[in-house]
């Protein structure tokens, strides 16, 4: 991963679940190094905010099915706070899928859908306090059906409909919505005919919080009576067509409260533009992409365009303004529709800029949550200029740190696109080889999508890309395998594809050591057993075939972790470590096994127990790797080892802890490590606990 995207890693991990199984098993007490009996709990004995977030990660199909098997459940799948928003357009929802969802969204706030059918549905789920509405590819929706929509929702905030044609909407639905909507902000529309006067004067009138008005697409609109809308901060006539601009300007430089215009895909020209900016007094931004009336050769303006707003985008504070200003649409609207290779990059460049900061404001939701967003930038990686591929990549990466956008891109194809992108690049820039695999380890944080590249053939690409020679690579291919090989399924079929070869040699050789750690962890992963018992499956002169196979890459892999690990572990500083554990010294043997970057990553639950139970493992090998990676993951300044050090102090893994530091059958290294591991959860507990008193002391 590039200098300037190295940060994005701390999503690794973050949502990932083990494969699914109804018991786990509960530990003896502190003193028990290895449990005498192992005790089961089922699900249903799980604390109710876990299962509140077991639920909140199915979609609305499973969830309703989830909620059927039991009372407690069923209550719990109703709670309301599960069913505040739907995103409906990954899934088949039509009438007879209505009834089941309907008893739960009373409390529905906000719902996206796909299609006509999905549309006459909407009206049956009884969700009289929806706020928001957005629908795709409703080119058969009609007055009846949204008007219909409105009258049953007189809360409505936001209406989008687009982004293809809404041919048989006319103006009567218009008038119905102002009516209905008194308290309506947002209205979008695409491919309307025809919008009427009296139309958008009963938005001025019965809707007086209208801010964000858009008619795209659009045959005929009245330019004089959008100039009543007197409240709208953000206004759109993208696409539409015969415009009388000089009626137009008149009117729309006098409203009081315009801040962005976009009039981009029309017949303006650089006169009015001119006009435009200089008599309002409220106007900041307006978008004018594509098809203008300028000289020939504007694909070069676009292009610059494009490319001013990634280089705002690229900061933080001006990117909240560019998407503020409408700026996500815009770019949108011309990687679905611009035919220019420079303009196209440079609005994927944009949208990856615009999506890089999820931890400060909520572009990257918003980008995904734009309509075709999705769709145009997998169409692009499809592209001949692998410069538009790259930025592609590059902003479906950022995105699938969003765990929305990770599901939806999966939904639309992302995997099968990515897979097909990561097979093509072999031969590419270093540049598009680090974004096509870092796609696939964004998307392969979720275990359903990690299964689903390990089946399509993501894993030979992968494999072949953590033999480039450029670092970055090795860093995002690493990363992916270290993701797949959380699956058994995967971990084998790295093997069988000649990647535990790979891994052992990035292990060794990658001048970034963050490459050579997740090679490390990823080999770990696939040797720690869970592998084994998968690979047995067949005849019996398969499975010792695989038996001879694995035993063979066994050796290999554990013999180079062990290496790896070496490399940490100066002897002098070590041998003091191991005779005194003063503070003193682990924290110089702490400082001396420290990876900076490993900070950076974030892990789930999941990963940290397995780790931890890494520890009890027959290997010495294994064991030392997990110390390792435990303490690179709680050391004190790391992103986010407050957060590991919460999970393991939760779980109660301290035990574990202990017991490694203390147990005569566990190799010096990983005493070591563990006791360092050990006093990072001291720290951590500490710090927490004063964090907690500053807060009750303000209260």
């Amino acid at each position: 991963m590039s200098r300037r995207v190295r940060q994005r890693v701390e999503e690794k991990g973050k949502n990932k679940l083990d494969s699914p199984s109804y018991r786990y098993p509960v530990i003896g007490n502190d003193e028990d190094v290895a449990p005498k009996v192992q005790e089961y709990a089922d699900w249903t004995s799980l604390p109710y905010d876990t299962v509140l977030y077991l639920f909140n990660r199915l979609n609305y199909r499973d969830r309703a099915s989830l909620a059927s098997t039991c009372r407690t459940w069923r209550s719990l799948g109703a709670s309301s706070c599960l069913w505040n928003s739907l995103d409906l357009r990954a899934h088949k929802f039509d009438l007879s899928m209505a009834p089941t969802l309907a008893t739960r969204c009373a409390h529905l706030q906000k719902v996206r859908f796909r299609g006509v059918d999905s549309a006459d549905a909407i009206i049956h789920l009884r969700a009289r306090n929806l706020l928001e509405i957005s629908g795709d590819y409703c080119r058969k929706i009609t007055d009846a059906t949204l008007s219909m929509i409105a009258a049953r929702h007189d809360a409505l905030e936001s209406l989008q409909l687009g982004p293809d044609f809404c041919e048989k909407i006319t103006s009567d639905a218009i008038r119905v919505i102002a009516f209905c909507c008194p308290k309506l902000k947002k209205l979008r529309v695409s491919g309307m005919r025809d919008v009427s006067s009296e139309a958008i004067e009963s938005l001025a009138k019965h809707c007086p919080q209208l801010s964000d008005l858009g008619f795209l697409d659009c045959l005929n609109i009245n330019e004089e009576a959008l100039g009543k809308v007197v409240s709208v901060r953000y206004l759109s006539v993208a696409g539409t067509s015969n415009i009388k601009w000089k009626v137009a300007l008149d009117n729309w430089e006098k409203l009081p409260k315009l801040t962005c215009l976009d009039v981009s895909r029309t017949t303006i020209d650089h006169i009015a533009v001119s006009r435009l900016l200089k008599s309002s007094q409220s106007l900041k931004v307006l978008c004018a992409l594509n098809f203008f009336r300028w000289p020939t050769g504007c694909d070069g303006v676009l292009e610059r365009a494009a490319g001013a707003l990634a280089n705002l985008a690229a900061d933080d504070k001006c990117s909240t303004e560019v998407a503020r200003a409408g700026g996500v649409h815009a770019l949108v609207m011309l990687a679905r529709n611009c035919k220019y290779e420079g303009a196209q990059e440079q609005a994927a460049r944009a949208l990856a800029n615009l999506a890089a900061h999820g931890d400060s404001n909520n572009n990257n939701a918003a980008v995904g949550q734009e309509a075709g967003a999705l769709d145009a930038l997998l169409q692009l990686t499809q592209s001949l200029h692998d410069g538009v591929k790259q930025e592609a990549a590059g902003a479906l990466w950022n995105l699938s740190f969003d765990d929305k956008n990770r599901e939806s891109i999966a939904a639309f194809g992302g995997v099968e696109a990515l897979v097909a992108l990561a097979k093509s690049c072999s031969n590419a820039s270093t540049g598009l080889q680090e974004r096509a695999a870092g796609a696939l380890w964004g998307l392969s944080v979720s275990e359903a999508n990690s299964i689903a590249i390990g089946r399509d053939g993501g894993i030979p690409p992968l494999i072949a890309l953590a033999g480039s020679e450029a670092e970055d690579v090795h860093e995002t291919a690493a990363g992916a395998l270290w993701n797949l090989a959380f699956n058994p399924g995967n971990a084998l079929r790295i093997v069988e594809e000649g990647g535990v070869k790979s891994l052992v040699h990035l292990c060794l050789t990658s001048v970034s050591k963050m490459a050579r750690f997740m090679a490390a962890l990823a080999l770990a992963y696939m040797f720690d057993g869970r592998m084994d018992e998968y690979a047995m499956i067949g005849t019996s002169s398969e499975s010792a075939s695989k038996s001879v196979t694995l035993n063979g890459a066994r050796m290999m892999a554990l013999k180079h972790i062990g290496a790896f690990i070496k490399t940490f572990m100066e002897h002098q500083i070590f041998t003091g470590g191991a005779l005194s554990f003063a503070p003193s010294m682990l924290a110089q043997v702490a400082e001396k096994a420290r990876i900076p970057e490993a900070g950076h990553l974030r892990c789930s639950g999941s990963e940290i127990g397995r780790f931890v139970t890494m520890l009890r493992n027959h290997d010495d090998t294994l064991k030392a790797c997990a110390a390792f990676a435990l303490l690179q993951f709680t050391i004190p300044g790391g992103r986010h080892a407050m957060h590991h050090a919460s999970l393991m102090q939760n779980a109660g893994e301290a035990r574990a802890l202990r017991s490694a530091a203390a147990a005569a059958n566990v190799p010096r290294g990983a005493r070591i490590f563990a006791k360092i591991v050990l006093r990072n959860l001291e720290h951590h507990q500490a710090e927490s606990s004063k964090g907690k008193k500053v807060s009750y002391n303000r209260i």
